[in-house]
């Protein structure tokens, strides 16, 4: 990946952003490109040297380095293990994954996760529990059994203030989000991490355009609405998922509808491959 700095960042900034602490081999995928979209995934590998990103637009990596560091660097106690790589293998390739912390008495994984607080409160924990799931996998498959998993929210925008005002807000900075692990659980697991590998086997065979692209909830869609407005008002009254109903409420209200077309966040802002994948390219004239 080529680096740049634009916005001129004093290189010690530059150099954590920017520094590789592992290479994957090239049957090789970590946790982490499995649980988002595969074409994304791909495309990232295939163009690696051809991807230009800003390490203004990084500042999320930042973050995560430097909660890891402080963390992994806390006393060492003898049931605790901390930042090791673990691997397994599917139908020959290689999965890899760096839990943060486990605790042998416990039987307790732990990871820690840099965040909003939208994301808790809208409870959009999806990804992390599937992350958490194959971390649990991952350690089974190395001799050790998890019965519970969680996750360490560090939130970059927790106000105090806010916790009395508004509904349904974190109480704390740091809230736990946690879930326990069956057997069950992590035979379903490898069921669905089986499927994984075998579409992504299938796609590395492909040229670029002829990879589906990714699931709308892996390139987060947001679906487009019919938004009724008022003369004067710049929120819209409501939102419609179809026309028709937007049509039937506007008969009634005496107002006018306005189309929001939909969009997909991580396409958009978030995809470093975003300008070799064929469906951003068609929908955004990239």
């Amino acid at each position: 990946m080529i680096y740049t700095n634009k916005t001129g960042l004093p290189q010690p900034i530059v150099d954590v952003i920017t520094q590789e602490d592992y290479v994957a081999a090239d049957n090789e995928f970590r946790v982490t490109s499995l649980i988002k979209g595969l074409k994304q995934t791909i495309l990232e590998r295939r163009h690696d040297d051809e991807i230009e990103v800003d390490v203004s637009d990084l500042q999320d990596a930042l973050w995560g380095t430097a909660i890891h560091y402080i963390l992994e660097n806390s006393q060492e106690r003898e049931h605790l293990i901390k930042e090791d790589r673990l691997k397994a293998e599917i139908d020959g390739i290689t999965i890899s994954g760096k839990p943060d912390l486990y605790n042998s008495k416990t039987k307790t994984l732990t990871d820690y996760k840099t965040a909003k607080v939208w994301k808790f409160i809208f409870n959009d924990f999806v990804d992390w529990q599937q992350q958490l799931k194959i971390y649990s996998w991952l350690l089974s498959k190395n001799g050790m059994e998890v019965q519970r998993a969680e996750i360490v929210g560090i939130l970059k925008d927790f106000s105090k203030l806010d916790v009395r005002r508004k509904q349904g807000y974190p109480q704390c900075g740091m809230p736990t989000v946690s879930m326990d692990i069956t057997p069950e659980m992590i035979q379903e697991t490898e069921q669905w991490l089986k499927e994984r590998v075998r579409l992504l086997k299938g796609y590395l065979a492909l040229p670029d355009d002829e990879i589906p692209e990714c699931e709308p909830d892996e390139r987060w869609a947001n679906d487009s609405k019919f938004a009724v407005m008022k003369k004067g008002r710049k929120s819209a009254l409501k939102l419609f998922d179809n026309e028709d109903d937007a049509l039937d409420f506007l008969e009634k209200q005496g107002h006018f509808i306005e189309y929001r077309q939909g969009t997909d966040r991580r396409c958009v802002d978030y995809c470093p491959a975003k300008e070799f994948c064929h469906y951003w390219k068609e929908r955004y004239g990239g």
